[in-house]
């Protein structure tokens, strides 16, 4: 318990340290940071771009390509928070939902190549249970943020502004994750 404690302080001193941290509805200071906390008054507009979702592939584990046209706003964040609100609506195609219906995303931050992706708890309900599975829910929002953002090179999951150690005792989630080409087809 004190070793969770002391991963969760250490999480949010170093996210205070890069600046990735903002208080709901609170824009994040400076014209340097690029990160979100989606005011609704800030929310830029960009160009429509054709992009790559990952969904489990009803055939087996592994990932396929959705693709969509989505607006690519003018912020890596911004992108960023788009593609995950697609993810959560779910798969158009044949693809298997990946993120449980409930999910709520509250913040994404990006910093130096670095995306971190807040969710709600509600993350963890719905989850399938297998290892298979929350290793395709993690890889479904990683490779779809990290091979659509230019700006983002591996993505951290946060469960309501916290670190967590696994979405369902799997996969272990405090280290950011980089694209896993391996499990798509």
């Amino acid at each position: 318990m004190q070793l969770r404690w002391i991963k969760t302080v250490a999480a949010l001193g170093i996210m205070l340290a890069l600046g990735a941290v903002s208080f709901p509805g609170k824009p994040l200071a400076g014209p340097e940071n690029q990160g979100s906390t989606f005011p609704e008054d800030r929310i830029l507009e960009g160009e429509n771009t054709v992009a790559h979702l990952y969904f489990i592939n009803p055939k087996g584990y592994f990932l396929s390509a959705e693709e969509r046209v989505v607006e690519n706003r003018l912020t890596p964040a911004l992108f960023a928070k788009t593609l995950i609100e697609e993810l959560l609506d779910g798969p158009r195609g044949s693809g298997i939902r990946c993120i449980p219906k409930d999910s709520r995303l509250l913040a994404v931050y990006v910093r130096d190549g670095l995306c971190y992706v807040d969710f709600s708890q509600e993350i963890f309900r719905g989850l399938p249970g297998s290892a298979e599975a929350e290793y395709m829910t993690v890889f479904a929002l990683v490779n779809t943020l990290c091979l659509n953002v230019q700006d983002i090179s591996s993505v951290k999951i946060l469960i309501n502004g916290n670190e967590a150690e696994t979405l369902g005792g799997h996969v272990d989630l405090t280290y950011p994750f980089g694209a896993d080409m391996t499990i798509i087809r």
